[in-house]
């Protein structure tokens, strides 16, 4: 009975996970596109300052991910995540108000100032939405869900992230059409507010449902590195430091897991995915129009809500490990036809309908490919999960995500650099090197542990 007891508590906790995700998941997409939407309302004659807007953010999330991973680690798990749920819901709110109150400006040394502000915003919020994710998919999941079960509740999480891609973009889209922007903004603010007391609640009771939540980490040299240098337990003053964040990198590279992490950092690195530089590529070389370009996006969302559906199913039969050595060459093979039918391209303006068949191949491929990605994603998602020690799991997430957005600042420079839509095909070829790259290092860490 009180076996049933447990299980039961632990499936209502679950359950309730999921529904915090789903709140997060949908106000971090709402704000991400919401926020391009408004920057290009208020600067309609130029991308710089959403150029602008996008390096600073990316930027900041290299640094505040070290200090966000080493939170995770060293407070309590239930004041570590109501503060950073607290510090993100108000973030947005704030950003909605500071954008209208740029909407309603008219000089552009008030609406630079206005960008300015949003800019700052827009770091805390990736810090503390960095934070968020570590502790929720990180370290909360592995404690709350079964062992057995982890591989179900990751898809579930996944697929949750997916449809609020899709989903929450277009309802700040009909709130813009049949609204106005001061109405969606102060929807957007109302609603981020409303959410708060929820979430904290969600997160209050899953707490309460799984008191192992409550324990304390013990902290002390990994195992698997007896000369590892040990995780600095950081004070209310601490602030980043080069010798703080060359340790955390030491522990990271030493890590049993390094190559399985690095990995899918590399995988950051790509211009081939339905962004804004792959839309607006399409929009400029053929004859793709913003519908046909939006049903694009949409059944890239469905291939890879594929991928995440028989996640577990392949993980339960064939294993972690060569589960992600089967998705990411498969990613990677259908990604070959995207770069050929790149170079096979004749890009011109004046005659777009020429080149339909390589936009065709091009989309198909890049869709075809979000089934191999995001069964890599799950599968090496699980293997931090697993084999990362509780109390080193914020700072190797952390430094992971760090890296992830060195790697998404490659690409975005690779744009810069290569910004004619004839040269696209530069930054595509490197895209799909990196892809390669990642299966190489998996499969070398594949080697490794059969070894």
């Amino acid at each position: 009975m009180d076996l049933d007891k447990a299980v039961g508590r632990s499936n209502s906790a679950v359950r309730l996970l999921t529904l915090c995700c789903l709140l997060s998941k949908w106000n971090t997409r709402m704000d991400e596109f919401a926020n391009a939407l408004f920057l290009t309302y208020i600067f309609p004659n130029s991308l710089l300052e959403v150029s602008i807007y996008g390096l600073v953010v990316s930027a900041s999330a290299i640094f505040s991910s070290f200090q966000a991973g080493n939170i995770v680690d060293h407070f309590p798990r239930l004041s570590t995540l109501v503060s950073f749920i607290c510090v993100q819901r108000i973030s947005i709110a704030a950003c909605a108000m500071v954008f209208l109150a740029a909407s309603a400006s008219t000089t552009s040394t008030a609406k630079y100032i206005m960008l300015s502000l949003v800019s700052f915003l827009g770091t805390i919020l990736r810090g503390a939405s960095i934070g968020e994710a570590i502790s929720l998919e990180k370290d909360w999941i592995v404690v709350v869900a079964e062992h057995t079960q982890l591989a179900r509740y990751n898809s579930y999480i996944r697929q949750i992230d997916l449809i609020c891609k899709l989903a929450a973009p277009i309802a700040v889209s009909f709130l813009v059409s049949f609204t106005s922007v001061p109405i969606c903004l102060y929807t957007i603010s109302a609603w981020t507010v409303l959410c708060l007391p929820i979430e904290l609640l969600l997160v209050s009771k899953i707490h309460t449902l799984v008191p192992v939540l409550s324990i304390r980490k013990v902290h002390h040299i990994p195992a698997h590195d007896s000369e590892a240098t040990p995780l600095l337990t950081p004070s209310p003053q601490d602030t980043i430091s080069t010798t703080w964040i060359f340790d955390q990198l030491v522990l990271y590279v030493r890590h049993p897991v390094f190559l399985a992490s690095l990995s899918i950092c590399m995988l950051y690195f790509t211009v081939l995915s339905f962004s804004s530089v792959m839309m607006a590529f399409l929009l400029a070389a053929s004859s793709y129009t913003p519908l046909t370009v939006a049903f694009a996006r949409g059944a890239s969302v469905v291939t890879g809500l594929l991928g995440a559906a028989i996640s577990p199913f392949l993980i339960n039969r064939t294993g972690l490990v060569l589960t992600g050595v089967v998705a990411v060459w498969s990613q990677a093979l259908s990604l070959i036809p995207a770069v050929f039918a790149l170079w096979m391209w004749n890009i011109s303006s004046d005659d777009k309908s020429g080149s339909d068949w390589q936009a065709h191949v091009f989309v198909a491929s890049v869709v075809v490919s979000r089934v191999g990605l995001w069964l890599f994603d799950l599968a090496q998602t699980q293997i931090m999960q697993e084999r990362v020690a509780e109390d080193e799991r914020g700072v190797v997430n952390g430094v992971q995500v760090a890296i992830q957005n060195l790697f998404e600042l490659g690409s975005m420079a690779s744009t810069m650099v290569f910004s004619d839509p004839m040269q696209f095909k530069i930054p595509a070829t490197l895209s799909i090197a990196s892809v390669v790259m990642a299966g190489l290092t998996f499969s070398i860490y594949a080697i490794n542990k059969r070894s």
